[in-house]
């Protein structure tokens, strides 16, 4: 079995713990179930049917030596988008709070292009992905809305 670099250990070692909901250090097929709701993603299909077929869960040695058997595209090319999008969204984070208002939202829409946006188009964009209701888009908010709107992923 080939051996993976560490950075890439690292990349599949946190999308285990970010998929391990209930945080018990195995993936369950409940735990990937409230996954796929949140990220459809390919490999999570794999995944669930590898787990409901074995009739087992996955600790995160089983975790990477799946990984290793069944290959990584989808999961880097996941990773990639989702480096890349960080990388945005901490660009448009103009005041640095860690969240995106609707001000820096039109900021961007204009940079884009968007140029009919306005001030309520942008809060009205918020307002359709905002979970928690504070009128700010967090990191995972703001993924969403450029998942849905923009068709990444």
């Amino acid at each position: 079995m080939p051996k993976l670099p560490c950075e890439q250990l690292q990349k599949y070692l946190e999308l285990f713990h970010s998929w391990d909901k209930d945080g018990d250090h195995v993936l369950s097929i409940e735990d990937l179930k409230l996954s796929y709701q949140r990220d459809d993603s390919p490999i999570i299909v794999d995944l669930m049917y590898d787990v409901s077929m074995n009739r087992t869960v996955m600790n995160p040695s089983r975790f990477i030596a799946w990984i290793k058997t069944k290959g990584t595209p989808a999961i880097d090319h996941d990773h990639e988008i989702e480096d890349r999008l960080r990388q945005e969204f901490d660009k448009v984070d103009a005041d640095l709070s860690g969240t995106i208002d609707s001000l820096e939202l039109l900021d961007l829409m204009h940079r884009l292009g968007h140029t009919y946006a306005d001030h309520d188009f942008a809060k009205s964009m918020i307002l359709s992905e905002d979970h928690n209701g504070d009128g700010l888009l967090q990191f995972s908010e703001f993924k969403k809305l450029m998942a849905d709107r923009i068709g990444l992923y």
